[in-house]
């Protein structure tokens, strides 16, 4: 294989190029491999782990399924013929829609730049997965799971998570400027998540994410000693300025993965 490179001022006059080269070389117009390489370098709108899961997406799944297919060619039984292809090699019904999701959203910008007539995707019936039902704590689990944790270093971290169903990056992206304890507040304002190996901090996902949320009596005394014990630290010189409720212990934010374990 031979690769050129060329730079051009606008999209349409780089296809233009791309389609005068295919033709002389007997294809008709950029493959879908071209297209998807290209649409994922134009991806910093999004949100960083959004396009990254786009482009995880694009490199392990689509291109070396569909990627030698002409984009102008690519209808609904070729994407049809991906999710069969997908569900033979044991991906889950969850990933498969998401690929697919990817697919859509490669494609509807490609019918924007009147590339293709119609985006195929919006032809295929999705695959149907099973229901989700989640297993949930009984009172008395939960209470039990609260009393074994009250003396852990992170008590107030299970708590807002059991009570609030606050999301990992959330709690770990929670300031003590977001919490009123006179008030009984908390303010979702940032969160903190794992992108690849890279801790990356913003504002929440949507705008119904950015939330307050009520805090219950035992709960702002769970978060007031924590708070205590931290400007104690502070104080004494251990630490520098109090700013994450939630650290390690020498007072630097926690990483995401090591929550989780």
């Amino acid at each position: 294989r031979r690769q050129t490179t060329r730079s051009f001022p606008t999209r349409a006059e780089a296809y233009a190029w791309l389609a005068e080269m295919n033709a002389k070389s007997g294809a008709e117009g950029p493959s879908l491999g071209q297209w998807l390489t290209g649409w994922a370098d134009r991806l910093g709108h999004l949100r960083e782990s959004t396009a990254v899961s786009y482009r995880g997406h694009i490199a392990n799944y689509l291109i070396p399924l569909l990627g030698d297919i002409p984009l102008a060619e690519l209808g609904a039984g070729e994407v049809e013929a991906l999710h069969e292809m997908l569900a033979a090699a044991g991906i889950s019904t969850a990933l498969a829609r998401r690929i697919h999701a990817t697919l859509s959203s490669a494609l509807a910008d490609a019918e924007r730049d009147e590339l293709i007539a119609q985006n195929p995707c919006s032809k295929v019936r999705l695959p149907r997965g099973e229901r989700y039902e989640p297993a949930v704590w009984s009172s008395p689990q939960a209470a039990q799971f609260l009393e074994v944790t009250a003396g852990d270093q992170l008590a107030g971290l299970w708590r807002l998570a059991l009570l609030l169903g606050m999301r990992r990056g959330e709690l770990l992206g929670l300031r003590w400027r977001d919490i009123d304890l006179d008030a009984g507040t908390l303010t979702v304002r940032t969160t903190r998540t794992l992108v690849g190996d890279q801790v990356v901090e913003g504002p929440p996902k949507s705008a119904r994410s950015r939330r307050v949320l009520p805090l219950d009596q035992r709960t702002v005394e769970v978060l007031g000693r924590h708070w205590k014990q931290q400007t104690r630290k502070a104080l004494e010189g251990v630490w520098g300025p109090v700013e994450y409720v939630f650290t390690d212990q020498t007072g630097q934010p926690l990483h995401p993965a090591w929550v989780s374990r």
